[in-house]
């Protein structure tokens, strides 16, 4: 029978009164699905928060500290903020009722506290349903096959019956498929240092973390961080914060700061560009780094126009869209395409991490796999795989990510120099030669219009790259193209 976890009644059976604590081993517990009946389920839309919130009920239920008193309910948060709100974690003898501890499993999932709590005193089974609904975290469900049986109800799930009890399932109903939940990425300094690196390796397939700023700052976590990345199998990047000027010498001081200090699971460094740097310094920069390290920039979503001939060619591009900035992500405000992570909010929760932390999520095409691989130095790889591309890679046009059959004549009229330099980046994908000749098969005219001889000879260099097959240059035949070598 499916699992449910709530708090249920003191050591007497009773509402009021009970000790601190759980006295009997009762009062908050695990135990088989009811009807109690419950009229309507409050179901996650992020099936991380799901997970966060039916884990910490399961551990707040097996600590014995953890008593029932509605009197004293709100003493369990507390003693949950001294430990990131983690159930599990609380030492001191405290109390709760099953709506104060399941809103303690809600902000453990992500939720701010500000949202269910007010005046230091919990949402009650009356007046949680708004409180969750207004966040958007939750679908609220009221279908028969929902409320009346668990078996299309998630682990996560809250199940409640308004006005009077609240509960978490935590276990799949049989009729449910397990959710395919995204790892948690911070970027993490200073400001929130690691203290949980177990949960942090469980949770996390890739870490970030500042290293230095300008040419003196060292990050004072910089030695800890890389020491518990390396204990721990955890693949991980650094980043410096680049101050306006003289931004080639900001990035080696980065490189002579860490070079010897990283290990067999660093991946690479990261140039933070959000202070007003000038775009070519900010290349130098990067053309510097990129010759000798995998490398990567980070911009703010407001900067795109001005670095975009930039980050538009590099291999790895990471972008900072915040929204509603909640802890949680949405799909309602994306990055730019052509950004292969994205980072959404600066007050998101990941275990092992006291406080608020940035999150970010890669976006598709780009994979796992392109921020935790470790390949060869950029020079040593060019010698056993041959060269990338010498030649300026195309920038697309405002307003759209992609090039397709059309522009240059009766569309996009404006930008033949950038669908000129497409076309000679598919001719030498296809030839080896940027430019064009009778006598090359597959070799075309870069002559800025993209008509039917470009759509094959695009379609030609998508297969040999790996890309969709389509005839329109996007976001990911930009990628893979920037990634080839002959």
């Amino acid at each position: 029978m499916t699992k449910i976890a709530h708090a249920s009644g003191d050591e007497r059976h009773k509402l009021r009164g009970g000790k601190a604590g759980d006295q009997t081993g009762t009062e908050v517990t695990i135990r088989e699905w009811y009807n109690r009946p419950w009229n309507c389920v409050l179901h996650w839309r992020d099936p991380i928060m799901a997970e966060r919130c039916a884990s910490n009920m399961e551990r707040g239920c097996r600590n014995d500290r953890i008593g029932y008193n509605q009197d004293r309910r709100n003493t369990a948060l507390v003693e949950a903020r001294k430990v990131n709100y983690d159930m599990g974690r609380i030492t001191k003898p405290c109390e709760t009722d099953c709506s104060a501890m399941a809103m303690l499993a809600c902000i453990y999932a992500g939720i701010p506290e500000t949202a269910l709590y007010k005046n230091g005193n919990s949402a009650t089974t009356s007046t949680l349903k708004a409180r969750l609904k207004a966040t958007g975290a939750v679908e609220i469900r009221t279908a028969d096959k929902y409320t009346k049986s668990p078996d299309y109800n998630s682990r996560g799930d809250l199940l409640l019956y308004e006005g009077h009890h609240v509960a978490v399932q935590i276990e799949d109903g049989k009729n449910v498929r397990p959710a395919k939940t995204e790892m948690l990425i911070p970027d993490i300094s200073h400001y929130h240092p690691v203290n949980d690196w177990a949960a942090v390796k469980e949770s996390c397939p890739v870490m970030f973390s500042k290293a230095t700023q300008g040419t003196e700052f060292v990050d004072s976590t910089l030695k800890d961080f890389v020491k518990g990345c390396e204990q721990y199998n955890i693949p991980y990047w650094l980043y410096t914060y680049l101050n306006r000027g003289n931004e080639l010498a900001q990035t080696k001081f980065l490189v002579e700061t860490c070079k010897d200090l990283v290990g067999k699971n660093f991946i690479g460094f990261v140039l933070d560009v959000e202070a007003n740097n000038k775009p070519e310094n900010v290349r130098k920069a990067y053309d510097w780094l990129a010759k000798r390290y995998r490398a990567m920039i980070y911009t703010g979503y407001s900067d795109y126009s001005k670095y975009k001939e930039i980050v538009l060619e590099i291999p790895l591009w990471w972008e900072a869209r915040y929204g509603k900035n909640d802890g949680s992500y949405s799909s309602a405000y994306p990055c730019h395409s052509g950004a292969d992570m994205h980072q959404y909010t600066s007050r998101g929760y990941c275990p092992g991490i006291p406080g608020k932390a940035d999150l970010n999520r890669i976006v598709p095409p780009a994979s796992t796999e392109d921020f935790t691989l470790h390949t060869a130095a950029p020079a040593e790889e060019a010698a056993r795989e041959g060269k990338p591309y010498a030649g300026k890679y195309p920038v697309f046009a405002s307003g759209r990510d992609c090039y397709k059959q059309g522009d240059g004549i009766t569309t996009l009229t404006n930008y033949p120099t950038q669908i000129k330099r497409l076309q000679m980046l598919i001719n030498w994908i296809n030839t080896g030669d940027t430019v064009y000749s009778k006598r090359i098969t597959g070799s075309i005219a870069a002559d800025g219009k993209y008509g039917s001889d470009t759509v094959k000879a695009v379609k030609a260099a998508q297969k040999a790259i790996g890309a969709n097959v389509d005839g329109v240059f996007g976001p990911q035949t930009l990628r893979l193209a920037k990634q080839f070598t002959r």
